[in-house]
């Protein structure tokens, strides 16, 4: 199948414009799948692997003076100041705190690694009460109850920093079963393919230098290998602008050498970023966003007999 069977099966219309709409129209908003919300897996083991510590540290919960509570756990267990940041939804070890005094900006430092020791001195020791006095750790400790508990709210809100990479993962998990599919049809396919596995894989060389340039999907069929990537946009930004030349450029170099790019891309991200991503389309035809991939235009490209690039200017009319 070439460009055009594709825009005129699939998008409604051999024309670029007409095709062009039509793909826009299809892009959905969302692409919350379940996963999307919450790694409850990492949030669990990251919880999980602090809870010696955390219900070593529970002694001081809900005491009338934690001050002291907590002075003599660390006395006591001085590894346990370890866990101190995670109350506050840092990771870090080593924290500095800037304070201002009269005209004057000093450096407050903190060093939780160093209650790794056997023991802490009384200045060490000092310092951590102060730390969990100042940023309000002692406050928590008369309103808490349960920091097993409260740490698994903390990985909640800590892992809601992930959701943009996993919207990258949801469209490579939505995507797999169609490419994969296109084995039962008597294609060749690669996941997370590079140069290097192709040419050993089927013995085609494609035109990167970077034998660790990843591809998120690589098919073979009739001699022809097709390049596939997926990416989800929700939002708008400068990244949409250089990955639709990116792609379009990959595109046109893949077809010079025989081969073919396909990119799968959704998103309302796209819709106030419409002119670079048609600019693509223009030049390299094969964009498809999921409701058209679900209809079958994968295979319909990839199984095709030829391969055709769009002409970039015949494809403007």
């Amino acid at each position: 199948m070439n460009v055009r069977e594709y825009w005129q099966s699939f998008l409604g219309g051999s024309d670029v414009d007409t095709a062009f709409a039509n793909l826009l129209h299809s892009f959905r908003g969302s692409l919350k799948v379940w996963e999307w919300f919450v790694n409850w897996a990492k949030v669990y083991g990251n919880r999980n692997s602090l809870e010696v510590s955390l219900n070593t540290l529970n002694y001081v919960a809900g005491k009338p003076n934690p001050e002291l509570a907590l002075r003599e756990v660390l006395a006591k267990q001085p590894t346990v100041a370890g866990v101190l940041p995670i109350l506050i939804a840092t990771r870090e070890q080593q924290l500095t705190v800037v304070e201002a005094t009269g005209d004057t900006l000093s450096d407050l430092n903190f060093d939780f690694n160093k209650a790794r020791h056997e023991s802490l001195g009384g200045e060490e020791l000092d310092q951590l009460i102060e730390f969990a006095r100042r940023c309000g750790l002692i406050e928590l400790f008369r309103n808490v109850r349960s920091l097993p508990d409260y740490v698994l709210g903390v990985e909640v809100g800590l892992d809601t920093n992930s959701r943009k990479n996993r919207s990258g993962t949801a469209m490579e998990r939505l995507v797999a079963p169609a490419v994969l599919s296109l084995e039962r049809q008597g294609a060749s396919v690669l996941i997370q393919a590079t140069p290097a596995s192709i040419e050993s894989k089927w013995g085609r060389r494609l035109p990167y230098e970077k034998a660790t340039r990843k591809f998120d999907f690589a098919a073979l069929h009739a001699d022809v290998v097709t390049v596939i990537e997926v990416n989800f946009y929700s939002t708008p930004g400068s990244k949409l602008n250089s990955t639709a030349g990116q792609y379009a450029d990959m595109a046109e170099r893949l077809v010079e050498h025989g081969h073919r790019f396909v990119w799968v891309t959704d998103g309302a991200g796209w819709h106030n970023t419409a002119e670079a991503l048609r600019q693509a389309f223009t030049r390299m035809g094969f964009i498809l966003s999921l409701d058209v991939l679900r209809r079958g235009a994968l295979h319909s490209i990839v199984l095709g007999e030829t391969v055709h690039a769009p002409d970039s200017t015949a494809s403007l009319d």
